[in-house]
C-alpha cells in the first residue's frame, strides 16, 4: 500500500509512523511543513506549503491512503477534503 503522511510533523509522530509502517513492506513517505530545530529525517521530507500545494495532485493520485496530521489538510480550512472524498481517497 502507498501511504502519505501529511502535513505537520511534531514530536516524532509522522517519522515513527512512517519507519514502522516501511518496516511491515508499505510504500510510505511524509511530508512536512513544520519546520523547527529538531530536523526530523527517518523518510520525512521537510518543505513548505507553497511547494506542498504545488505537487498536491500528484501525491493525491499516487497515495491510496493519505494519513493528515494535527487536524490540517493539504488546503486551509480543510477545503480539500470533499475533494478527496468524491474521488474516493481514504484519509
Amino acid at each position: 500500500m502507498k501511504i502519505l503522511h501529511v502535513p505537520t510533523e511534531i514530536a516524532g509522530q509522522m517519522q515513527t509512523l512512517v519507519s514502522g509502517l516501511r518496516e511491515s513492506g508499505h510504500t510510505v513517505n511524509g511530508y512536512n511543513w513544520f519546520h523547527t530545530y529538531l530536523k526530523y529525517g527517518g523518510g520525512i521530507i521537510n518543505t513548505d506549503a507553497y511547494e506542498l500545494k504545488n505537487v498536491m495532485e500528484a501525491l493525491i493520485r499516487y497515495a491510496d491512503l493519505i494519513h493528515f496530521h494535527n487536524g490540517n489538510s493539504f488546503l486551509i480550512h480543510n477545503t480539500d477534503l470533499p475533494i478527496l472524498h468524491q474521488i474516493g481517497k481514504k484519509w
